[in-house]
């Protein structure tokens, strides 16, 4: 454990934010009981209060054989609201437009919690007095089929989402300046049946820039043979809780406050993918990435699988580039990993004991 608060002293933390985020072993119970009623307020308005109580125990084995504990108030609600229009389009069919806009307000009061470990997303909860704003526009097209000669039945109809477009923006009223923080945004198209895209973003108000931006296209060429390709752009790395750096050790699990006391230059790059399923058993996937920050691509992943209703067997293997942190240097370096992997699954196990005669 002091190796592991060095090296993140090192890199920048302050002795007690390192000591907090290195790989701590411990025990946590986690209760919230919580309620909420939805009330009908008209026939399209609906007012739904939350309400609850977050108690989190821990057994803090890195710091000493007491217990410490948190507790967090929640308080909230949801107002939202659905209204639509139809339109004819003749012998083509209709269209629906569905407008849902809603308003969520979430507050937790500000409460101490440097006695406590952190592990994952459960003990970084903070002080929130802040409200959603959302609003999504649904499109659907409705078709009725021509019946067949000779049948008497009505013809099918069919009906599909062909276009939603969606909007949430954040205002956060513990803000002094800016309480607008973010406005995120969705489209998705449906062009045919076998034709989709799918576009969303983040823009973040307070930096003036976009945060996040992905791209998503997928064309079906055949009914077993499906194409993907996107577009990933995000101004910094995600954090992922639960996984180690470095040497396994060493975790950066305290969210976007410790990767950024690291380097963290965000990723840009394309993704592309193509998968066989010729039955229900036999699937078989091809994908990899062109970093754009870097100029390159080497990074690809197969996938080979057979499943049965009893048993299943699958063969993966990657090839990838990994962010460690050198035990020499105290910086992160990039690694290039390759792992074949191989699973067998049992899914059910049968035994006939007795025959009736």
């Amino acid at each position: 454990q002091v190796a592991n608060v060095r090296k993140l002293t090192d890199a920048g933390f302050d002795a007690e934010t390192a000591l907090r985020f290195q790989g701590i072993k411990g025990r946590r119970l986690d209760l919230f009981p919580n309620v909420s009623l939805p009330l009908d307020l008209t026939s399209n308005l609906v007012f739904t209060p939350r309400l609850g109580y977050r108690e989190t125990l821990y057994n803090r084995g890195a710091f000493s054989e007491d217990f410490a504990d948190r507790g967090i108030f929640y308080s909230g609600g949801d107002l939202s609201s659905r209204i639509f229009r139809d339109f004819s389009l003749g012998s083509a069919g209709s269209l629906r437009h569905i407008l849902e806009p809603g308003i969520t307000y979430d507050y937790r009061p500000e409460q101490g919690q440097k006695e406590i470990p952190i592990y994952d997303e459960v003990d970084t909860i903070g002080h929130a007095d802040r409200f959603h704003l959302k609003l999504t526009n649904r499109f659907l097209m409705t078709r009725r089929g021509e019946p067949k000669v000779g049948q008497v039945q009505e013809a099918e109809v069919e009906t599909r989402e062909i276009m939603a477009l969606k909007f949430d923006a954040l205002y956060d009223r513990l803000l002094s300046e800016q309480k607008f923080r973010s406005i995120a945004g969705e489209w998705d198209l449906n062009f045919t049946d076998s034709l989709y895209m799918e576009i969303n973003s983040l823009y973040d108000l307070m930096g003036h820039d976009f945060e996040r931006m992905n791209l998503d296209l997928k064309y079906e060429i055949e009914e077993t043979l499906t194409f993907q390709i996107g577009r990933r752009f995000t101004q910094q790395i995600p954090v992922d809780p639960n996984r180690p750096m470095g040497t396994g050790e060493l975790r950066t699990i305290g969210g976007d406050e410790t990767l950024n006391g690291l380097e963290n230059k965000g990723i840009s790059y394309w993704t592309s993918s193509l998968n066989w399923e010729p039955n229900k058993s036999l699937s078989m996937s091809l994908s990899g990435y062109f970093n754009a920050k870097e100029s390159t691509g080497d990074d690809l992943s197969f996938k080979l699988s057979y499943q049965t209703e009893c048993w299943g067997a699958m063969l993966t293997v990657d090839r990838y580039a990994e962010s460690v942190l050198n035990d020499h240097t105290h910086q992160l370096q990039i690694d290039r990993v390759n792992e074949i992997r191989f699973f067998f699954t049992i899914k059910s196990l049968r035994f006939k004991l007795f025959s009736n005669i």
